[in-house]
């Protein structure tokens, strides 16, 4: 389904499960003037086989804390 939604440039969010198997490819630096909720900003890769042979590209995973 990611492929399907990225081929039509649609851009998503989704929450990950907890056994997300991932490698993290940059971590972007937060603005000074961002959410204080934001922890962390990454670009990151599937890593798991299976996964990865579906979806190959690049996600960004955005670690939110507590509103």
């Amino acid at each position: 389904m990611l492929n399907v939604w990225d081929s039509k440039g649609v851009f998503f969010v989704i929450r990950h499960k907890a056994n997300l198997k991932y490698e993290v490819i940059t971590e972007r630096e937060l603005p000074e003037k961002a959410s204080q909720h934001v922890l962390k900003d990454e670009e990151i890769t599937l890593s798991n086989p299976t996964s990865k042979h579906k979806y190959p590209n690049k996600l960004r995973r955005v670690l939110c804390g507590t509103m």
